[in-house]
């Protein structure tokens, strides 16, 4: 968890709550630890 705030610019603290059990994490929070993970969404029509 360190890492990945780290490197998304979020604080550990808020990565536990935006992605506890019944949380709904804001949209941009889950893109910046997807990019941490060198995923990228893309949206194809």
């Amino acid at each position: 968890m360190s890492n990945i705030s780290q490197n998304s610019g979020l604080s550990r603290e808020s990565l536990y709550k935006a992605f506890k059990s019944g949380s709904h994490p804001r949209f941009e929070t889950v893109l910046k630890v997807l990019n941490t993970f060198g995923i990228k969404l893309q949206a194809v029509t």
